[in-house]
This record gives structure tokens, sequence and C-alpha cells, in this order.
């Protein structure tokens, strides 16, 4: 009766040895989950950051663009109201530019 309990005891914690076994790999592949998920989704946000950098410098760009174009106009305007009226002939005929403008103010 003694061997059987020594037996059964050894049985057990083969049992319980096994199942604790289980019980880690199947933590660590739930790790390895939600490690891959994470990895996923912080590529997500770099790529959407990524995106929303490109998107920002781009607007930018044509923001510089178009406050260049309004000076250009503004100054083109300015000048043809100094000579409005006067029988001075309008700065544009020359301008450094060409003459980028026409005579109402609308670009060439």
């Amino acid at each position: 009766q003694a061997e059987q309990k020594v037996r059964d005891a050894e049985k057990e914690a083969e049992r319980l040895e096994q199942q604790q076994s289980a019980e880690a790999q199947r933590i660590r592949e739930d790790v390895r989950a939600m490690r891959e998920a994470y990895v996923r989704r912080i590529d997500v946000v770099d790529e959407r950051v990524s995106e929303s950098r490109a998107e920002a410098a781009r607007r930018a760009s044509e923001g510089v663009h178009r406050d260049q174009q309004i000076d250009r106009k503004l100054r083109h305007l300015e000048q043809r109201l100094l000579y409005a009226g006067s029988s001075a002939v309008p700065p544009s005929a020359f301008s450094l530019d060409g003459g980028a403008y026409g005579p109402e103010g609308e670009q060439r």
C-alpha cells in the first residue's frame, strides 16, 4: 500500500508537471500573439504618422506657394495703385519678372 501511494504521488506530480508545462506554453503563445498584435498596431500607427507628416509637408508647401502668389499679386496691385492717375509708365513694364501680370492683375 505504501508503494501504491508513492506511485500515485509520482503520477500526480507528473500530471501536475505536464499541466504546468502546458499552461506555461499557452502563456508563451499568448504573449507572442499579443506582442505580434502590438507590433502590427504600432506599424499601422507609424504608417499613419508618416502619412500625416507627408500631408502636412505637402500642405505647408502649397501654403508657401499660395503665399508667394498672393505676395506677388499684392505687390503688383500696390505698384498699380502708386502709379494710378499719374503719367508715369506702370512699373510692370520694367519689372524683373518680365511683366508676369496683365493690366487687370491676372497672372500671365
